[in-house]
This record gives structure tokens, sequence and C-alpha cells, in this order.
């Protein structure tokens, strides 16, 4: 058993390291990939980032030679602080494959009262991974505010307008140009993370309590394996030496969901 546990822990940190570690290029590489962008004109746009809002969204992850896909749905609500990220498949998010690397059950990650937690629900497991002290809250709602206008382009058969912005990774989100404005459309985490939002699925409004309530017996401590024991240790050393985070994608980064699971990881 310890030495399958090991083995389980390295393979895991190796994955970690590459998901960390991966050459993130520059925004001027990013802006090379907006096909057809036009230049502004006038006033430069500003991204709209909703303060409640539930949307669906597919997201693709590359690493190395493996590529995953799955459907999901993110319910966000800056005002109530909770966040829910819901993936068919959670073997693309760092988090939950941390946990369960040959799993494909589905995983969501639920932010609420300021910690993050990771819920297994076809396993029947849930475990808290971190706080918002270690970065771990919900979304920054300003994590837009520094981001680079790029232009338009056409997405999804939409008039869209195009942003940069730097966060753990060169971040490059596209939203409705058109009426309405401020839909969102694409969110490309370079270089590996691409979410594609379902924009007919947008709904304003405030995430009902329903919806973001802790499994009974939710474990308090996520595995020791688990991307959350790195994110735990830092949280204990910004208090040991008298620093207290925001909340993860605090500005100017974005984390990865986070949307999309890695501090805008987003997501």
């Amino acid at each position: 058993m310890a030495c399958f546990q090991l083995k389980h822990g390295l393979f895991v940190a190796f994955i970690v390291l590459i998901f960390v570690f991966q050459p993130h290029g520059t925004a001027a590489t990013a802006r090379k990939q907006l096909d057809g962008a036009t230049a502004a004109v006038g006033q430069d746009p500003k991204p709209i980032w909703h303060r409640q809002f539930s949307i669906d969204f597919n997201e693709t992850t590359k690493l190395l030679w493996w590529r995953w896909s799955t459907e999901g749905s993110m319910l966000y609500d800056a005002l109530q602080q909770v966040e829910v990220v819901h993936r068919a498949n959670g073997k693309g998010d760092r988090y939950c494959l941390s946990i369960h690397p040959r799993s494909d059950a589905p995983c969501t990650h639920l932010v609420v009262s300021g910690q993050r937690y990771l819920i297994f629900p076809e396993l029947g497991e849930c475990c808290k991974c971190c706080s918002s002290a270690g970065g771990c809250g919900i979304l920054d709602p300003d994590w837009l505010d520094a981001a680079e206008y790029t232009g338009q382009t056409t997405m999804q058969g939409r008039t869209a307008d195009s942003w940069t912005i730097r966060g753990l990774q060169p971040n490059n989100y596209y939203a409705t140009a058109d009426v309405p404005v401020g839909i969102p459309l694409e969110l490309d985490q370079l270089p590996n993370d691409y979410i594609t939002f379902h924009p007919d699925t947008l709904k304003l409004g405030p995430v009902s309590p329903k919806d973001v309530i802790v499994p009974e017996g939710c474990a308090e401590k996520c595995p020791l394996t688990s991307v959350c024991t790195i994110l735990q240790a830092k949280a204990s050393l910004q208090a040991a030496l008298g620093w207290r985070g925001q909340g993860r994608g605090a500005k100017p980064s974005s984390s990865r969901a986070e949307l999309s699971g890695g501090a805008a990881a987003v997501v």
C-alpha cells in the first residue's frame, strides 16, 4: 500500500509540475491568434464580467500528448461570494485530476464561506481543498479590469470583442459586441486550456442557496497527494509572514476556473 501511495504521489506531482511550468508564451503571441481581428475605432470597449450569472460551457484541456474535452457549467455570484463549476469529466482540471488521475468521473468546485470544496458526486466523495486566504476564493469580479483590448473578430457567428490579460498565463477573452453586449463567448487560457461558452444558456441573477450546499460528511482535508496540499502550505506560509490573500484570481492575475481550477486558472 505504501508503495502504491508513493507511485500515485509521484505521478500526480509530475502532472502538476507540467501544468504549472509549461511555457506560457507572450501576450504578443496571444494577439497573433486573433484571426481577422480589426483595429479598435475610438474608445476601446471595456469587458463586462457579470456579478451574478450562470452559463454552460465546453472545455478542452491539453497536456503533452493527452487531450480532454468536457461539458460543464458555471454559477457565479460575486455579491454572495459563491462560485460553482461543474465538469462532466474532471480529468482535465488539475485539482480534480490530482485526486482521481485515472477516473472520468464528474467533478465540482464549490466555493462558499471562503472555502473551496471538491466534490465527486458519482463517487460519493467530497473534501475541503483550501481557503480564500490561500488564493482559493471566487474569481475576482474585477479580474478583467486590466485587460488590453485587441479588436473585433467573428466567433460563433457573432461579432465579438476581444481582450488579452496576463494571469498565470496569457488569457484571451471574447464576448459579444452586438446586442446584447457582453455575453461570454470564449476564454483561451494559453497554452493548454480553451473554454467555449454557450451564449444561449446565459442566465443573469443570483445563485440559489440549494446550489451551494456542502455535502454531509465532507472531509476536512483533501488527499495529501492533491494540489490542495500545496495551496494549504502556501496559505500557512503567508499567514506566518502576516500576509492575507484576497481570493483566487486577484488582480492582475486570473484563475484557471478555476473556471477554469487554477487562478482565471478563471474557471
